[in-house]
């Protein structure tokens, strides 16, 4: 499957800022493939090293989309992916490649062996220093892999009562985890390029 030249735009630009940034925000609306996009960053790194993936949602449909969208554009064996979800009545944590609730994998986590690089699905959900699952979560594995890279993904960098969820765009005394926002895709130009309608 070809990806569109806007997902291959964030593609080159995430991963030229994971060389030297350790936490990078991607928005994409609805409909402009952020799973496909991520599932395809995940495959290009797969095959060039050993390094270890785990990506994290907040409901069992998203993992089940994750899931489908490896088995079905992607080159990464199925037996390498690994389900960590009670929805879906799995809990493996061995694999390679791990994709799991936040709800089922922050009682785990101390169990699971670390990654090299965490995906956060609706990153616009996550919490800073307020101990909720993702900063608890998110605590556990930097203590494993302190090189851990993290990619939050949202279709909307703006929570209601906090602001924008990147730098210092957030309500007076809040924290954001993420220090920019590394790459967006517009409706707007998905409009012009003739993927949405109006």
């Amino acid at each position: 499957m070809n990806l569109r030249q806007y997902q291959i735009d964030a593609l080159n630009v995430i991963h030229e800022d994971l060389k030297t940034e350790p936490i990078v925000l991607f928005q994409a609306i609805m409909g402009a493939g952020k799973t496909v996009t991520l599932c395809r960053l995940i495959n290009r790194y797969w095959f060039e090293s050993d390094k270890r993936f785990l990506i994290l949602a907040h409901k069992k449909e998203l993992v089940q989309q994750f899931f489908d969208t490896f088995k079905d554009m992607t080159d990464i064996p199925v037996f390498d992916i690994g389900v960590c979800c009670a929805g879906l009545g799995e809990r493996v944590l061995g694999k390679r490649l791990t994709i799991g609730t936040i709800q089922t994998f922050v009682n785990v986590a101390k169990d699971y062996p670390g990654c090299d690089l965490l995906i956060i699905d609706e990153a616009h959900r996550i919490s800073v220093g307020t101990d909720s699952q993702y900063d608890q979560t998110i605590n556990i594995l930097k203590n494993k892999s302190p090189n851990m890279r993290l990619i939050g993904c949202t279709a909307t960098v703006g929570r209601l009562g906090h602001g924008y969820i990147y730098g210092e765009k957030c309500r007076k005394g809040a924290t954001n985890l993420f220090p920019r926002l590394n790459y967006q895709i517009k409706y707007s130009t998905l409009l012009e390029l003739g993927y949405l309608c109006e």
